[in-house]
């Protein structure tokens, strides 16, 4: 398996991480109060594939699948594209933005993506404080392969 997330089943899957290395979790985080910090953007995709769109935030850049979770996450079935995105409540940090599509539904539970699928991120941390307390982290899937 590979770095990122993916989903199973035979409808095309993305999935965009945001990795950010503090707290595992689903969805939902929990920041404290007072400590609300927001990463948002839109994810572009060309291609023609309908499935699963996986949305996750972390701080870990190079994140190992299934070991590295992310700190919360989301799933949108058959999203358009650019699809806008948004994670609210989230602690200070650098965070990064993944994603990728499942072509072939293989990517288990957690979804980790294989060799067959389309993915993307952001190369560099967006910081995230009580200074800049809103990123906003744009990502193209267009990595065959999921090759970083």
């Amino acid at each position: 398996m590979r770095a990122g997330w993916s989903m199973s089943g035979k409808a095309v899957v993305g999935l965009l991480l945001v990795a950010a290395g503090a707290a595992c979790g689903g969805e939902g985080s929990t920041a404290p109060q007072g400590s609300s910090k927001t990463v948002k953007g839109t994810i572009a995709y060309g291609g023609s594939e309908v499935g699963m769109l996986i949305v996750s935030v972390g701080t870990n850049p190079a994140p190992t699948c299934p070991n590295d979770e992310p700190e919360v996450y989301k799933m949108v079935n058959n999203p358009g594209f650019p699809y806008a995105y948004m994670f609210t409540n989230l602690k200070g940090g650098d965070y990064f933005v993944y994603g990728f599509y499942d072509i072939d539904g293989n990517a288990g539970f957690p979804p980790c993506p294989q060799a067959d699928d389309v993915c993307g991120k952001n190369a560099t941390p967006v910081l995230v404080d009580d200074a800049n307390p809103t990123a906003v982290i744009d990502v193209t899937l267009d990595l065959p392969g999921c090759v970083q």
